[in-house]
């Protein structure tokens, strides 16, 4: 009897030939591509198993740790770009657009309309790298008889100011 429970644990062990490496593989390209079969393919790896690994205890914080550090990869790449663009930006600022002519590459100023629409777009994009609305929009609440009101007292006022000075 002790040798059949050997017997079995030794089976599990080499039917067992996946990792937790391999397991974690498996969570990360299941957070690219969302598919078992693609991910099948390219592994060599049986459908069946990672279906399986799907409904594992263990998939679901392997998976939240994947999705997690792709993220963090992600947004050091777009900081990089970022980074780089911000300092092309400032050299367009500072020394303006290139421009080749008869004589060469020169610089010229950036027009304020241009500097003004590139600023205008850094600042939409910033925001949406940081989760926040593109566009403020405020509300603004007036009372518009009460304008009236007021603009009304200053014509008076203004009238009354011009009748005494003739």
């Amino acid at each position: 009897m002790e040798n059949e429970v050997v017997v079995q644990e030794e089976k599990r062990q080499a039917f067992n030939i996946y990792t937790n490496e391999d397991r974690k593989t498996f969570a990360i390209l299941y957070c690219l591509t969302g598919n078992v079969k693609e991910i099948s393919k390219k592994t060599g790896w049986p459908d069946k198993t990672l279906y399986g690994w799907l409904k594992s205890n263990w998939f679901p914080d392997m998976y939240e740790e994947a999705k997690r550090e792709h993220a963090e990869l992600i947004e050091a790449r777009l900081s990089t770009i970022l980074e780089k663009a911000t300092t092309q930006l400032i050299d367009r600022v500072e020394n303006g657009n290139v421009v080749f002519g008869k004589s060469g590459m020169m610089r010229m100023p950036l027009p304020a309309k241009e500097l003004n629409q590139i600023v205008m777009e850094s600042i939409a994009k910033l925001r949406l790298m940081q989760n926040k609305p593109s566009k403020v929009i405020a509300e603004v609440k007036f009372d518009a008889d009460k304008i009236a009101r007021e603009f009304a007292d200053i014509a008076e006022r203004n009238r009354a100011r011009i009748v005494s000075e003739q």
